[in-house]
């Protein structure tokens, strides 16, 4: 996508502490096994969710595998150079600092840190961080292009909170109401991830009605939750101002899980 480079790259860089080399071959076939995972785009209902023996003879699960592994030997031999000239005193990035950690916890059974975990971490940073960034990017710029005078306005508390001649910091993220209302109504109104992330049933309960056994994959409908007219008001509609007050100031929804339910969201 437009922004998928950045996205990465900013990911990357806080992962390993530089940026994806266009010149190697390495780095080129990582790309391209994230964008093709991204393509595929499913993390849950599969055939082979349901029977895992499936997995076995589909081609598309040994095709997804194969990708993810060279997802996993690239950020692995990441992981080799940086353990080569790691500076336990200086930690540059999440990869240096997930090795001090091994080696702090190695005499602890068991352990949460491991080469294989960090392998796996980094990848879901990329897997739940680059494509959700990236789409979110782009149904911002669209939005903007629909609506020209949300743009405006959106220009002029920049304009005002930040000026044209310094980096936006974090802290400057409280001050830009309208802002931030439009971002949380682009993600109402088109979710990254509408089906969310998929967890299961701890216990054998009821709901709605329903029987629910005890380890039943469930999905959250996000799309459903941004578009129920009990919380929203011509939610077809888009309408940021429906996350400001009357005062103007921005309004954390409660009612709107943007990317699930879970402390890791």
């Amino acid at each position: 996508g437009l922004f998928g480079l950045a996205a990465i790259n900013v990911i990357w860089m806080i992962v390993a502490s530089k940026r994806i080399d266009f010149n190697d071959k390495r780095s080129i076939q990582f790309l391209e096994n994230l964008h093709e995972l991204f393509r595929q785009g499913s993390t849950s209902g599969e055939i082979e969710d349901m029977f895992p023996i499936f997995r076995f003879v589909s081609k598309k699960f040994k095709h997804d595998q194969a990708l993810t592994y060279g997802i996993y030997g690239f950020i692995q031999e990441t992981i080799q150079e940086h353990k080569e000239i790691l500076d336990p005193n200086n930690p540059r990035d999440i990869i240096d600092s997930y090795l001090i950690e091994i080696e702090r916890n190695k005499n602890n059974h068991p352990s949460y840190f491991s080469e294989e975990d960090l392998t796996v971490v980094a990848s879901d940073l990329f897997s739940a961080g680059a494509e959700s960034t990236s789409n979110s990017c782009e149904f911002v710029l669209l939005y903007m292009i629909l609506y020209p005078e949300v743009q405006q306005k959106m220009q002029e508390e920049m304009d005002r909170v930040l000026g044209r001649s310094r980096k936006p910091l974090l802290e400057d993220k409280a001050k830009m109401h309208y802002t931030m209302a439009v971002l949380n109504e682009v993600e109402r109104i088109n979710s990254v991830a509408p089906a969310s992330v998929p967890h299961f049933c701890s216990k054998d309960t009821t709901f709605g009605g329903y029987f629910v056994p005890k380890g039943t994959v469930i999905l959250l409908n996000l799309r459903a939750v941004g578009y129920d007219p009990k919380y929203w008001k011509t939610p077809e509609e888009f309408i940021p101002e429906r996350f400001l007050n009357a005062d103007g100031q921005y309004i954390k929804p409660s009612n709107m899980p943007t990317f699930g339910l879970g402390q890791r969201t």
